[in-house]
């Protein structure tokens, strides 16, 4: 149903502590030529939603002019009365020196006395935004929580993930060729990682990503900008869109390079210029990875609390460092005896006893040759 230009949309449910309604965006793009296929599709949209939820609201730029009577608003208004909705934006959206129109819009089938919607301007888009705000809805002052799948550590797990490594002999690593050895020991550390810290389901709160490129002058020259335009449409004096147009492009250019500014800087002064820069991404996005995890405490062998998160952190990277040499090689001469005694027994046969190995001088030219002839293989890092 959803289409490129001619129907894009997308559905979220938002809950209040009181009241939740359903949030449909949606956008058509300014070609006539989609204006009935977008139509039919929201009619599609509105009849399987209206039987499922009891509040919606349809928000976007939908390309049709509510201020100037056209078919396409006819059958608009049919549509949306057809299900008990209406339209909320009967203002200017979009001013130029010469026009005015309203193509962006709130369609809702909440009660109008509950419905307050107003224009804002923006100073960066040619489109003004809209807000609407909904009375009697509360709200907890509690950031919004989301789920995530993290996995479970704690002692008992992680002693059990030890002695299913000291007790795995890891003969079908050895025994393995060696274009597969890492895939099955990857495998077989993988399932023992899963089988001791299982993954649980626990609940977060949201964090929003907070602008620190933005400087006051930015903020300023905005505010300004947003006050001429506001006096140019009232007083209908002097207002030129070729000049509104050149300030708010230098304004973005401004906010571009101010962003721009902050990360480089960010960057050429990091010492790991990898984990600085998804530190950036992550505050971009809204995942605060700076937050030091405070609340993991180990017990050492004499019975010692260590809580210390610089010290908790050292003890597990010793931990991964050195668990071949601790775990697996004491284990690798019992294994290599085994496979000495299989051996030798495979050596007292008659035919075993024949055979011989002829080696031959080699060129330079020749083993680069063959090396070349080798097919491209993963590589693990």
């Amino acid at each position: 149903m959803v289409s490129e230009k001619e129907f894009e949309c997308c559905i979220t449910k938002i809950n209040f502590d009181n009241f939740s309604f359903l949030l449909v965006c949606v956008y058509r793009s300014p070609n006539q030529c989609f204006t009935n296929t977008f139509l039919d599709k929201l009619d599609q949209v509105l009849n399987i939603l209206r039987k499922n939820y009891k509040n919606i609201i349809v928000a976007g730029d939908i390309n049709i002019n509510t201020l100037a009577d056209s078919t396409p608003l006819k059958l608009f208004k049919n549509i949306i009365a057809e299900h008990g909705l209406y339209y909320t934006v009967d203002f200017p959206t979009r001013v130029t020196e010469l026009s005015e129109s309203a193509i962006d819009n709130f369609i809702t089938n909440i009660n109008k006395s509950r419905i307050n919607v107003e224009g804002v301007v923006t100073a960066i888009s040619d489109h003004d935004g809209q807000l609407m705000e909904i009375s009697g809805v509360v709200s907890s002052t509690k950031p919004v929580r989301f789920k995530k799948t993290v996995r479970k550590f704690n002692d008992d797990n992680v002693r059990s993930f030890l002695k299913l490594l000291a007790s795995e002999t890891w003969m079908e690593v050895y025994m393995a060729d060696v274009n597969h050895k890492f895939e099955i020991f990857h495998k077989m550390l993988l399932y023992y990682f899963d089988v001791s810290f299982p993954k649980v389901t626990i609940t977060q709160h949201s964090k929003v990503a907070k602008g620190k490129w933005m400087s006051q002058d930015i903020v300023n020259e905005r505010a300004d900008l947003i006050n001429l335009e506001r006096n140019m449409r009232k007083n209908k004096v002097g207002y030129n869109v070729n000049t509104l147009k050149k300030r708010k492009q230098k304004l973005k250019q401004r906010i571009t390079e101010a962003r721009k500014q902050f990360f480089d800087n960010k960057i050429k002064s990091s010492s790991n210029i990898t984990k600085t820069t998804w530190n950036l991404i992550n505050l971009e996005v809204g995942k605060d990875k700076t937050k030091v995890h405070d609340d993991i405490v180990l017990v050492n062998q004499d019975g010692k609390l260590i809580a210390n998160p610089k010290e908790v952190c050292n003890i597990f990277n010793n931990f991964f460092y050195n668990v071949v040499d601790q775990l697996i090689v004491p284990n690798t001469s019992k294994n290599l005896q085994q496979s000495s005694t299989t051996l030798n027994s495979i050596g007292t046969s008659t035919q075993a006893k024949q055979t011989k190995f002829k080696f031959t001088q080699i060129t330079t030219k020749k083993v680069i040759k063959i090396i070349s002839s080798f097919k491209n293989a993963i590589s693990w890092v």
